[in-house]
């Protein structure tokens, strides 16, 4: 008996060695964590995988070649060849919404790459292959790869256009460096590609983030990467432009003030206002634009949805909200990241598709936006913005009045009985546009005389509008003021009186 307890005792004691030498967690600490000493975590919703759940390889041999045998897309797990395997056991929805986005087809680019060189046969080409794709109405479509349309366009888009691009990582030079797949935009790389985390076998090394630990909510210097060219949007966000290009000196013999990719300098002008108010890309193009919905678009504008008017409304409405009431829907599955965590039954803010958005949610008549900013030298910052919803009235307008020549048969104007001739009068206003809302309306007029009298009473038949006639001038007014209900929403409108 005491041989079998002693023998369990020892197995035990083994199955804490292995435990201890092995696993932590679930995480690999022999040859992985030993020669990666100081890696980042990944995130802490990534704790309970070990290095090779994602990666791949061998953690159970100190041999390099052998350890790193196998792995999942080299340094990259996320890469688009492999993406299935690795993040897409998880998160299988978003890999393959991922996989028909714009970001990764490229297919607005190379239709109006082929279009400009007259180049165009009718035919939607994508940078990836796809088994089957979906087009905006739900319809299954066919897809080529570009590579099989041997043009001079095609080739022109394969050697230049198609580094912009989530389906392989690029070295554009200074600022002009990102991975492929989904790490592409959560393991943002620094100015030149190199690591500079604390592991210090990876110190200084590119291609590679900058750090092991992902981020979730992907800040502007991540989207720079890219679209720093054609309309140059990342730029211009932040109130630079590039028209001293070729590094021209300006101070001091040193080209700037500012550098960017492709060895252009950058000067300053006037930020966009939401940058200005430390607003990030992010905070107003949703996860279903960037990471696409899993329908397939020939053109950025048909897989944008937001507007100006999704978070400020038109001149007339409040934008469109609906309360968060399902566990499936986008706040509770994207918005764990922000500061401010919906609530059930929370007043979402909805884009120009009828999504919720994740971060923008109305409450007490305010519409409020959460993000994270990240100033010029790294460091987040969480922000919340309020804006009281409150109308705010257009300057003057002139409306126009529409008078007509009214003739009546005398005999359908006398009433005898009373002794008196009624005559009746429309006038009609209305803004001169037919766009701005009116604040209020004022219409002023005389009655004239009839044959040398003077109306003996002047009646207004309209409704919602004060009316005054002066006997004596013979002078009436209308006033009218349009009207705002407890919800902000505009009641009644002088639009057309």
């Amino acid at each position: 008996m005491k041989k079998i307890v002693f023998l369990i005792l020892m197995l035990l004691f083994v199955f804490a060695v292995v435990y201890y030498f092995f696993i932590d967690n679930n995480k690999e600490i022999s040859s992985c964590i030993s020669c990666h000493d100081g890696i980042e975590t990944v995130s802490s919703s990534h704790l309970d995988l070990s290095c090779t759940d994602c990666h791949g390889g061998s953690s159970l041999t100190m041999d390099k070649d052998n350890a790193h045998k196998n792995m999942y897309g080299r340094n990259n797990p996320s890469d688009p060849s492999v993406w299935m395997q690795t993040c897409g056991r998880c998160h299988e929805y978003e890999v393959k919404r991922a996989s028909s986005s714009l970001m990764l087809t490229n297919t607005g680019i190379i239709k109006n790459t082929l279009a400009a060189w007259g180049e165009e046969n009718g035919r939607l080409y994508s940078q990836n292959n796809n088994d089957k794709a979906y087009d905006k109405h739900g319809n299954i479509i066919t897809i080529d790869n570009i590579s099989e349309y041997d043009t001079i366009s095609a080739d022109m888009y394969r050697k230049f256009c198609s580094a912009c691009h989530v389906g392989q990582a690029a070295d554009m030079g200074y600022q002009g460096v990102h991975s492929s797949g989904c790490s592409a935009c959560h393991f943002p790389y620094g100015d030149f590609g190199e690591y500079s985390g604390n592991d210090k076998s990876m110190q200084g090394k590119s291609i590679h983030s900058v750090t092991h630990e992902m981020k979730t909510l992907p800040d502007d210097t991540v989207c720079l990467a890219c679209h720093n060219r054609s309309g140059r949007i990342a730029l211009s966000y932040k109130g630079e432009y590039d028209g001293n290009n070729a590094l021209v000196p300006l101070k001091d013999g040193i080209p700037g003030p500012n550098l960017t990719s492709g060895l252009r300098n950058t000067r300053h002008f006037q930020d966009d206002i939401h940058h200005a108010k430390g607003m990030e890309c992010i905070d107003c193009h949703t996860t279903m634009e960037i990471m696409g919905d899993g329908y397939y678009y020939e053109n950025m504008y048909e897989q944008i949805e937001v507007s100006c008017e999704s978070c400020h409304g038109s001149y007339t409405e409040k934008p469109e909200t609906a309360p968060a009431v399902k566990e499936n829907m986008v706040p509770y599955l994207k918005g764990t990241s922000y500061i401010d965590k919906i609530e059930y039954g929370s007043s979402m803010v909805l884009t120009d598709k009828g999504r919720p958005y994740s971060n923008v949610y109305e409450k007490d008549n305010k519409i409020i936006l959460t993000g994270t900013y990240v100033d010029e030298n790294g460091i987040e910052t969480p922000i919340r913005k309020e804006v009281p919803f409150t109308m705010d009235w257009y300057g003057t307008t002139r409306a126009s009045i529409y008078s007509t020549t009214q003739n009546r048969y005398i005999d359908s104007c006398i009433n005898e009985e009373a002794g008196t001739i009624a005559l009746d009068f429309t006038v009609n206003t209305e803004e001169t546009n037919k766009k701005l809302i009116l604040q209020n309306n004022h219409v002023e007029g005389t009655i004239p005389e009839l044959n040398g009298y003077a109306p003996i009473s002047v009646v207004y038949t309209g409704t919602n509008a004060t009316f005054n006639y002066d006997e004596t001038t013979r002078i009436f007014t209308i006033d009218k003021e349009s009207t705002i209900g407890a919800d902000g929403k505009v009641t009644s409108s002088l639009a057309t009186t």
